[in-house]
């Protein structure tokens, strides 16, 4: 049973007893024998209806205990005065422990009934005519307007108490929207559908944002013009008050009576306009504190929608970074290899060279197939769909397939090995060397590249040097320029890494970058 139902059930007993007390009282001066048995038996059956209701409710014993108590009552009245006697408002009172058990207009027939009947079977009791009986006793009748008065406003009462609290669990059970991740607009039209339900109105507006400054591509803009109207409106001509009843012209050229509320974000921050169709005093203090209780929500719903479609943006701002990254490291250093690759080509047919022409087309055609790998990879790691794949052995494919033909002696080391790894550390181990070797290859006309991986239980340390012409300008400068020298070193420093670039002795250039690892991974 709820705790409201309990209460109920307390008061009912307790006026109940209260009412058999001040009967025993008013009867003590002229109590007889038979009247004070029946009093005891009355009292018995009433403590037992009582247990049962209060350790059985509902229960059939609990609703058999009811039925024998307006018994016994019917026979109380008779042995202590009939319908006139102290006893009266006791008696009467027995019927309202059959509310628990009957719906309202079942307990109005069936204590009708009962009051029907309890003068006449008082009378057959007494050996009198039924009319005669109930004519001497017009207290009786005043008795049975004041219970169903008394049961007309409980019942009214109770309506308007539960309509009250289903509510008040409308606003507490409401769920956020499942649309509304990220996105302010549905948080709002949620929030007005729940005001539209409690305030019983359809004329119900929440004006959020700014929808003439927001960016039509990063989300859908509000589909409602009305709102537009109202917040182009409002910002144009704003209220003296942050609360007050407006008359405004409406999107169809009327004029109505609106009541309009300023929203404010937890940091006094204005965010939008709240309309409510209503007269002036129109909403009672009951609707406006629904109205609070559902901006608390809705606030909190909205707060949360902006900060989720904030790092949704920048989760795709870092996504496209990072493939954009890719491409740059992968697919654009093949494709430049290409390019060169065609420019021998035409050098080659110009000077009519078949042989060398054919050497350099059949290596554009292997660039080609390796991009085209490379697209598919990335293609598939943007589904989802990238597996794991053993570094080191694709480290070492990625640098022969690199120094192919190049005249570039390849020398690759390792040592120890990791049997587990995060994948976004391989990642950028393998894309770190593959843009290291390409700038190598491509710039430092180098004959000699050795590439040394080397891991531990605290970090990986990797090592690429050559022995090319060297890097001119300021080491510090170079890992901080436009291209991938600077995309390297947000990659390692991304990880909490560290990176370096330093001429060699007596020339070519040394790169070294030091990456810690998660202490809780395996280490072999």
């Amino acid at each position: 049973m709820s705790v409201y139902g309990k209460f109920g059930l307390y008061l009912a007993l307790g006026i109940r007893w209260t009412l058999f007390a001040i009967g025993l009282l008013l009867y003590a001066g002229e109590a007889e024998a038979g009247g004070a048995v029946m009093i005891g038996a009355a009292a018995a059956v009433h403590a037992l209806c009582a247990c049962l209701w209060l350790y059985k409710p509902g229960s059939r014993a609990a609703a058999a205990a009811v039925c024998a108590d307006l018994v016994f009552q019917a026979l109380l009245l008779d042995a202590t005065g009939g319908l006139s006697g102290p006893f009266m408002l006791y008696g009467l009172s027995g019927l309202a422990m059959l509310k628990p058990l009957l719906r309202w207009t079942v307990f109005y027939a069936t204590t009708l009934l009962y009051a029907i009947a309890l003068p006449l079977t008082l009378a057959l009791l007494g050996g009198q005519a039924a009319g005669a009986y109930a004519a001497e006793r017009p207290v009786y009748f005043l008795y049975i307007l004041l219970f169903y008065a008394a049961a007309i406003l409980v019942h009214g009462t109770g309506k308007a108490w539960n309509a009250h609290l289903r509510k008040l669990t409308a606003i507490y059970a409401s769920d956020r929207p499942s649309d509304a991740n990220g996105d302010p607009w549905a948080a709002a039209r949620h929030a007005e559908g729940l005001l539209k339900r409690l305030l019983g109105r359809q004329g119900v507006w929440l004006c959020v944002g700014e929808p003439d400054l927001r960016d039509p591509g990063a989300r859908d803009p509000d589909p409602s013009w009305v709102h537009a109207y109202y917040a182009s409106a409002l910002a144009l001509h704003p209220p003296a008050a942050d609360k007050v009843c407006a008359q405004l012209v409406t999107p169809l050229g009327e004029t109505a009576s609106l009541h309009v509320r300023k929203l404010r974000d937890r940091r006094g921050v204005e965010y939008g306009w709240l309309l409510i169709e209503a007269e002036p005093r129109e909403l009672t203090v009951l609707d406006k504190v629904y109205i609070r209780l559902a901006m608390m929500k809705f606030e909190a719903d909205y707060d949360l929608s902006r900060r989720l479609g904030a790092m949704r943006d920048r989760a795709i701002a870092a996504e496209r970074s990072a493939v954009a990254q890719k491409i740059h490291d992968g697919i654009a250093q093949e494709l430049f290899f290409c390019s060169v690759q065609l420019y021998q080509v035409r050098s080659a047919l110009q000077k009519d060279d078949a042989g060398q022409a054919l050497s350099l087309v059949s290596e554009i055609e292997r660039k080609v197939k390796d991009s085209h790998r490379d697209i598919r990879g990335l293609i598939e790691e943007l589904k989802g769909e990238k597996r794991r794949f053993n570094l080191l052995d694709a480290i070492e494919k990625m640098l022969r397939r690199i120094t192919d033909r190049t005249g570039v002696t390849l020398v690759f080391e390792h040592a120890g090995r990791a049997s587990q790894e995060r994948i976004e550390l391989e990642e950028t181990i393998y894309h770190f060397i593959e843009e290291a070797a390409n700038n190598v290859v491509k710039h430092a006309e180098a004959g000699r590249l050795r590439v040394r991986l080397e891991v531990t239980s605290v970090q990986w340390t990797i090592l690429v040097e050559d022995d090319g012409k060297g890097i001119r300008q300021d080491p510090e400068k170079a890992a901080t320029g436009k291209h991938g020298l600077r995309g390297m070193a947000s990659r390692i420093k991304g990880l909490n890494g560290t990176f370096t670039i330093a001429a060699g002795d007596p020339a070519g250039t040394t790169i070294m970058a030091a990456i810690p690892r998660e202490r809780s991974l395996a280490h072999a």
